[in-house]
């Protein structure tokens, strides 16, 4: 084999070339002739259009078109004659596509000498001479190209479109019975798909493709099978919906989506299956979605949970479907929410707590864990924990004062895991703020009178606080933690450096002011004026002791707060009392006399004589003191009680916070605190903001402060207004002089 470039007898190179094309062309109808290798066929080529002196390029090219046009024109007599049309287009295409292949491959250099002429080089005149004899070839289409693309263009004209009514029509027939369940030539209708996007021609540039581009696969066959896939599935939707239920329309919805999206992947180009589901989704789900938006309340409140998942997962199909279920299980949470609230914290916080985990266990069994209804549950709480007449953050709070106060019923891991509970019910409130109002409450009672049930159970809750809202938001509750450990320590000290006063044991707590949830005010109205001297040397001891060691410091007695542990005697029994300070300095009275004047002892007492009979009563009402005609009370000598260990309360002054019951602040005096705290909360936010911005208008300012502040709870837009009115007249902001709703910060 020789590449020189030398004169060849072009008929008979040609001639023998031509017989082994023909033999691809036609394998079964032309005999075989000797076995010819590919790379003898490149070099009939090579020899053809490399001949001397004149090169037969395009006589080759010519003649082989003139051989491709009568080739066509034979296949698609012979397929319009088959009794299976479309199995015959299949089998012929499929030898065509190979046969053309090879062509375009062994024509490489034709296929150069070609092109190259498209871009610019001038016709000769044998190449006009043959399309004189030629015309057909030598026009539009047909003028100098590849083989391949030659092929193709011939195929187009003379095959599929002479047969294209035919052939569409037999597919969408296949379509039909396959939709039916009758099984069809579905390889040969997908060979038909697949030769309409070979067909298209590619741009010169183009090298790959992710799917057909031009119009001939897309309007000739897609087009068609989208109409016929509309048409089908919205008579049948329409038929199924008529005559079945819900759930069985959704379980024929999801049947019918999975088998078109299967069929779609046998008949269609990979390009045209997401078309098809989607007008499947379309005519099956879109059509039908208020049918099904209409259902899925009762499917949620009948707990039909396979029914919620199969119209979530058809919902998910189609623009905005999730948005329509999402709506309804919101509403359904919040009213079922609504009727487990109760007054009684326990039964609150495990009703509500259980509902949270059930719906949290639907959204993930259900719906996939879609962000979208996680979004609906969190809506729905907050609007059931934040309705006003849920009290939910004072519940919140008395619940966990429960669970972590002793006695305990419960394990530490049992009590850990109602404290997660609580704290995702936490999450909820709005008014964060007044949760750690009533907290504090509740945690300052545990923490003076040692009711604690575990004190790592009471860091393990302040760790969840602090995690959930910062360290801003549990510093307080730190601080009562560090005061109660600094005085257990100070108190060591002080025993073992002060000889005791008399016989009665003396313990303080050294409270930090503005960290505990007491106030000055309120602990001055409920002082004792005449401490008795069990109390008084050891006050005067501990708080020499103390000023000694800390020079710069003012102890202040919380007398409401103190409790004592005595013992009767005299009795049948020998009775421990626990009871607080007001009522020890009544009963110490008792000591020198069994009879005393109410008078006198409100004297002792001070504060007004309605506080001094309250305390009083409250003997009374343990039997300990007897009335007596004129205005005397009398010890009762005959007392006796079954138990020993007796605590006294003083329930009707604790009620009114007055007369040495009240252990923490009332709620009247926790609401005006936190009115307070709030007032200062958002002063503090908005010096802040003024100071980055130096002027903002008040449209600008409020919306930041309301951002900013919903952290720790929600504030109204008149509290923000007043605020900003008290910083104007603190002289932190100011108007700006032509524009009053604008504020200027001053240095």
């Amino acid at each position: 084999m020789s590449l020189r470039k030398r004169k060849i007898n072009f008929d008979e190179v040609f001639r023998r070339f031509m017989g082994v094309v023909q033999q691809m062309y036609n394998p079964i109808a032309v005999h075989a002739p000797e076995p010819v290798k590919g790379m003898d066929l490149y070099h009939d080529v090579y020899l053809m259009c490399n001949n001397q002196p004149r090169p037969m390029n395009e006589e080759l090219f010519l003649r082989l078109a003139d051989f491709l046009e009568a080739q066509t024109t034979n296949v698609a007599a012979r397929i319009y004659a088959s009794d299976h049309l479309l199995q015959s287009y299949a089998a012929e295409w499929d030898i065509f596509q190979f046969a053309t292949e090879t062509l375009n491959t062994v024509c490489d250099m034709l296929n150069r000498t070609m092109e190259a002429n498209l871009r610019g080089a001038p016709m000769t005149s044998a190449m006009r001479a043959f399309q004189g004899q030629h015309p057909n070839v030598g026009n539009s289409r047909y003028r100098r190209q590849s083989m391949e693309s030659l092929a193709y263009s011939l195929w187009k004209e003379r095959v599929f479109r002479h047969l294209r009514r035919e052939l569409i029509g037999s597919t969408m027939e296949v379509v039909r019975i396959d939709r039916e369940g009758i099984q069809g030539p579905h390889d040969a209708a997908k060979a038909l798909a697949l030769s309409l996007v070979t067909l298209q021609p590619k741009k010169r540039d183009e090298t790959t493709t992710m799917g057909p581009t031009g119009s001939l696969y897309l309007s000739e066959y897609e087009a068609v099978f989208l109409a016929e896939t509309k048409k089908y599935y919205e008579q049948e939707s329409r038929r199924v919906m008529r005559d079945l239920s819900i759930s069985e329309f959704m379980k024929t919805a999801e049947d019918r989506l999975k088998q078109e999206y299967h069929r779609a992947l046998r008949f269609l180009h990979p390009s045209s299956v997401d078309k098809v589901t989607a007008e499947c989704h379309a005519q099956y789900i879109d059509a039908h979605k208020h049918r099904i938006h209409d259902a899925f309340l009762g499917m949620l409140q009948n707990r039909l949970s396979q029914d919620c998942k199969l119209a979530y997962e058809l919902m998910a199909l189609i623009p905005g479907g999730i948005h329509m279920l999402t709506d309804v299980y919101e509403k359904y949470v919040t009213e079922e929410g609504r009727r487990l609230v109760s007054k009684d914290p326990k039964t609150l916080a495990n009703n509500l707590g259980q509902l949270h985990a059930n719906r949290m266990a639907d959204i993930t069994q259900m719906f996939r864990f879609d962000p979208s209804f996680v979004a609906a549950l969190d809506k729905a709480f907050r609007s059931i924990i934040n309705d006003t007449a849920t009290h939910a953050p004072d519940l919140l709070a008395k619940y966990c004062d429960q669970l972590l106060r002793k006695p305990s019923k419960m394990s530490e891991a049992e009590t850990e895991d109602q404290l997660t509970m609580a704290t995702v019910l936490f999450h909820y409130i709005d008014d964060k703020d007044v949760f750690q109002k009533h907290y504090a409450r509740y945690l300052a009672k545990r923490l003076i009178y040692r009711q604690s049930a575990s004190d790592d159970l009471e860091y393990l809750m302040l760790t969840k606080l602090k995690v959930a809202c910062g360290v801003e938001y549990t510093a307080k509750l730190q601080r009562m933690f560090t005061d109660v450990q600094v005085s257990q320590e100070t108190g060591t000290e002080f025993h073992a450096q002060v000889e005791k006063p008399n016989a009665a044991e003396f313990n303080a707590l050294v409270l930090t002011a503005g960290a505990w949830p007491f106030t000055q005010a309120s602990a001055a109205s409920q002082a004792i004026a005449q401490l008795p001297a069990e109390l008084a040397n050891g006050v005067a001891a501990f708080t020499e002791f103390y000023n000694t060691k800390h020079s710069g410091r003012k102890l202040f007695w919380l007398w409401n707060l103190c409790r004592a542990d005595v013992k009767l005697t005299g009795y049948d029994k020998r009775y421990e009392l626990n009871l607080n300070a007001h009522q020890l300095t009544v009963l110490l009275l008792f000591n020198d006399a069994d009879t005393i004047a109410s008078s006198t002892i409100a004297g002792v007492l001070g504060g007004t004589s309605t506080d001094a009979d309250k305390i009083i009563q409250s003997l009374i009402d343990t039997q300990l003191l007897t009335p007596t005609p004129g205005g005397t009370v009398t010890v009762n000598k005959k007392f006796s009680s079954k138990r020993i260990k007796l605590k006294l309360t003083a329930s009707s002054a604790e009620s009114s916070g007055t007369g040495g019951g009240a252990a923490t602040p009332t709620a009247h005096e926790t609401d005006r605190s936190l009115d307070e705290d709030r007032k200062l909360y958002l002063q503090a936010i908005i010096v802040r903001i003024m100071k980055s911005r130096r002027e903002m208008s008040h449209t600008e300012l409020v919306p930041l402060v309301v951002d900013q502040a919903k952290a720790r709870f929600v504030p109204s837009v008149v509290l923000v207004k007043k605020c900003i009115e008290q910083l104007i007249d603190k002289q932190y902001l100011d108007r700006a002089e032509h524009d009053h709703d604008r504020y200027l910060y001053m240095a």
